[in-house]
């Protein structure tokens, strides 16, 4: 299962993939602080949500995509219906980023971003392997926008 609502229960870290996606349409919505051992990338191709750290906070509109760390801490928040993706990578596995990075998403990492959104959580890795591969690629050659601190 990939897409959830307000109601599932869902802990990327209790999943033993190493890519988990998931996909939502959600109203209302504030995640509180929280963090992961997974590092996150956190996408909205349709609507806008806040997203706060300890001592910052930014829109993240439908053109851009945040990568968060694993164990930072963050909260995403959202007033109005947003359609939002996000997916969490072993950073064991892959070379992640180390820090939290913005970048403007294309047509390709869109389709990138919700293909692996809707995998279903026990999808073979060997079967991920190519659509990983390159979505890695495209997002490290996307524009980065403002660091966020």
């Amino acid at each position: 299962m990939a897409i959830i609502n307000q109601k599932t229960q869902f802990e990327p870290d209790s999943l033993n993939s190493c890519v988990v996606g998931i996909a939502a349409e959600v109203g209302k919505h504030d995640s509180g602080m929280h963090q992961h051992k997974k590092g996150q990338l956190l996408f909205a191709p349709q609507g806008c949500m806040s997203f706060a750290l300890e001592n910052s906070i930014c829109i993240l509109p439908p053109i851009k995509a945040v990568w968060i760390p694993p164990s930072t801490q963050h909260r995403a928040t959202m007033t109005n219906v947003v359609a939002y993706r996000s997916l969490y990578f072993d950073c064991t596995v892959f070379q992640c980023p180390s820090d939290i990075t913005m970048i403007e998403v294309n047509a390709l990492l869109k389709a990138l971003i919700d293909k692996m959104a809707l995998w279903t959580w026990d999808k073979p890795e060997d079967e991920m392997k190519n659509t990983t591969a390159l979505f890695w690629e495209e997002f490290y050659a996307a524009k980065r926008l403002m660091p966020i601190s």
